[in-house]
């Protein structure tokens, strides 16, 4: 497969070629267990309309003996259906995680797919709608009293797909340029994180266990993390759309490219700082006159890990400015004659 140059390492598009192929065979391992269970639920149903004398008299022993008690039929089916609607919430959030991997990255399916476009957040929002149906319907057919447990972690399971719709509509929103709305939609997601942080907080200790609940609980950490880098893609996007109203109109990109950084006379500011001193702005037209420091910069990357930009910051040496404070006169002569 692909590999970097530097180690022979798989390259990002090779790992994520392999990780669709696992995703995918998982796919198919849920459909078939979901054929499985609508081949269940169709046997139950037919045993049920015996037990209940719609099918007419008849069918031996064994079906009188239905006929007598069909609690265990029901509680049956009831087994069934839950299955079923938990295999079918599995396997959209496999394909969820997949479609946000390929949405990330940009790739595409294989060829002979039948679809080649990347995901688009609307298309996710839309899935996550089709969850929290199934969602639903599972916490329609859990007891109170006997399932206690899976109904905490299907509470979980809804907050947070939830949590993911709204942040991805709002995601939509922001693509499409409509800031109020995705700032809105941000706040309502950070509130269902809220209300999920809560329902994460008195679980207990069987649903915690769960491993659907600690799938969630991954899922919900991940969206908090997403969350705070869309509010500040948000508030950058509104800011570079307010500059560029604001340019002048026939200030075309062609000229803002040629512009630079470096006019201006005397040193830069960055490189006099011990004695530099500006007691007011230069006025309007003329901040030509005063240059911070030279465009572009000369910034090179460092291989190291997160922890080294601390010593590194406790390494730089900051520059005396001491000279600059105001210095109050002491002792008896000086508070005489000071002023």
């Amino acid at each position: 497969g692909a590999a970097d140059a530097d180690g022979g390492q798989p390259s990002a598009q090779a790992r994520a070629g392999r990780k669709g192929k696992q995703q995918d065979a998982v796919l198919e391992l849920y459909d078939q267990l979901l054929v499985e269970d609508n081949d269940a639920l169709e046997l139950l149903k037919a045993d049920l309309k015996l037990s209940t004398g719609k099918e007419g008299r008849g069918g031996g022993a064994g079906a009188s003996a239905r006929a007598a008690d069909p609690t265990h039929l029901l509680l049956l089916q009831r087994h069934f259906q839950l299955r079923k609607l938990r295999h079918t919430v599995r396997r959209h959030v496999l394909m969820l995680s997949h479609m946000r991997d390929r949405m990330a990255t940009g790739s595409t399916p294989p060829a002979g797919a039948a679809d080649r476009r990347a995901p688009t957040a609307e298309e996710l929002s839309r899935v996550y709608t089709v969850v929290l149906q199934h969602l639903a319907e599972m916490s329609a057919l859990l007891d109170a009293a006997e399932d206690a447990a899976d109904i905490e972690s299907v509470d979980l399971a809804s907050l947070s797909a939830k949590a993911h719709r709204t942040y991805y509509i709002a995601a939509s929103c922001m693509s499409a340029g409509k800031w109020r709305h995705a700032r809105a939609l941000l706040d309502r997601t950070a509130e269902h994180l809220a209300d999920a942080d809560t329902v994460v907080q008195t679980l207990s200790a069987q649903a915690a266990a769960m491993e659907d609940t600690i799938a969630d609980r991954a899922r919900l950490a991940a969206l908090t993390a997403e969350l705070a880098g869309a509010r500040c893609r948000l508030r950058a996007s509104e800011m570079l759309q307010t500059m560029e109203a604001q340019q002048p109109a026939g200030l075309s990109q062609d000229s803002m490219a040629a512009l630079s950084l470096e006019r201006g006379a005397g040193k830069y500011v960055l490189d006099n700082l011990d004695a530099f001193v500006c007691t007011a702005l230069p006025p309007s037209g003329a901040h030509n006159e005063l240059t911070l420091l030279p465009s572009p910069l000369g910034f090179e990357t460092v291989p190291c890990k997160p922890l080294l930009f601390d010593v590194a910051r406790n390494a730089v040496t900051l520059p005396d400015l001491s000279v600059h404070q105001k210095q109050e006169r002491r002792g008896l002569f000086g508070r005489i004659w000071g002023r």
